[in-house]
C-alpha cells in the first residue's frame, strides 16, 4: 500500500484552510473541510488510481478534488506526495505555473530526506 507524505506546504495550507473557515463560517465548517481533506487521502492510500492527471492544469502533478479543495499531488515510485491543497475556485492554472518549480524542488527534497531514512 502507498504510503502519503505532505509537505510543509501542505500542512500550512491545512492550517490556513482551518483558521479561515473557523473565521468566516465557524469550528464545524473548518472540521468538516478537514475530515474531507483526512478522508480523502484515505481514499487516495487504498486507490491511488483515483489521482487525475489534467494537462490543461499540470503536465507534472496530479489532481484529486477533496470537496471543495484540490489535492496537488505527485507520485514518486508508489508513494503519494500532497505537494499543496488550493479552493476550487482558484484559478489552478495561473497558481500552478507560478507553483511548479517550487513544487518540484519540495518533492524531490521529501522524497530524498524519506530514502535516507529508509536505507
Amino acid at each position: 500500500m502507498p504510503q502519503i507524505h505532505l509537505t510543509d506546504r501542505a500542512f500550512l495550507d491545512i492550517e490556513d484552510i482551518y483558521e479561515y473557515s473557523v473565521e468566516k463560517w465557524g469550528v464545524k465548517t473548518a472540521e468538516r473541510y478537514l475530515d474531507q481533506i483526512q478522508d480523502s487521502l484515505l481514499l487516495l492510500q487504498e486507490n491511488p488510481k483515483l489521482l487525475l492527471a489534467k494537462p490543461e492544469i499540470s503536465n507534472r502533478f496530479k489532481l484529486y478534488q477533496s470537496g471543495s479543495h484540490w489535492l496537488i499531488c505527485d507520485m514518486i515510485g508508489s508513494d503519494i506526495f500532497i505537494l499543496t491543497i488550493k479552493h476550487l475556485s482558484m484559478n489552478l492554472l495561473d497558481r500552478l505555473g507560478h507553483l511548479e518549480p517550487m513544487l518540484e524542488e519540495e518533492a524531490a527534497f521529501l522524497y530524498q530526506k524519506l530514502s535516507s531514512k529508509r536505507d
